[in-house]
């Protein structure tokens, strides 16, 4: 009597190029959000610059507040249509989801600050450092596994479904 085994089967040179190119297109992903990072940093800084300086009278809280949500829509626009490749409306599920990850990250960004700075005495801008690294870490994977999972790449349709 043969016992049938499975799964048994060499793996052919087609499914070893399908993991290889899988591993790649993550990882342009992933580099894609990091190019978004900075660029919504830098949108977040300037304007909070603008702000702080010129308009509201060094009034750095409102300021930050402002500027800190400005950075978040630049991310989730370069984020929902180049890295994650969803093509539909801009309010839309999408939008609350990015949302939440942005401020789970930002309440864990302040955390770690706190944290590294009150109870280790470390430098606070070295504490900031890795704070941004912290945060990105769970901006990503937020995005990645929960707020963009289920998106097929290029959506073209504009229903409101999520």
């Amino acid at each position: 009597m043969k016992e049938e085994v499975r799964g048994s089967e060499k793996p052919s040179f087609k499914d070893y190029i399908s993991k290889i190119w899988n591993g790649l297109k993550k990882l342009v992903q992933f580099f894609k959000f990091q190019l978004v990072a900075v660029v919504s940093y830098w949108s977040d800084f300037a304007l909070y610059s603008i702000l702080y300086t010129f308009v509201l009278n060094e009034n750095y809280v409102v300021s930050k507040i402002i500027s800190y949500i400005f950075g978040i829509f630049i991310g989730y626009i370069l984020n929902k249509t180049w890295t994650f490749g969803v093509k539909r409306q801009f309010f839309s599920g999408y939008l609350v989801k990015y949302g939440i990850v942005s401020a789970i990250a930002l309440l864990a960004n302040i955390f770690c600050i706190f944290i590294l700075k009150e109870y280790y005495n470390v430098d606070a801008y070295l504490s900031a450092m890795a704070a941004t690294l912290f945060s990105f870490i769970i901006n990503f994977s937020g995005n990645k596994l929960w707020v963009f999972a289920n998106a097929p790449a290029n959506q073209k349709d504009t229903a409101v479904k999520d």
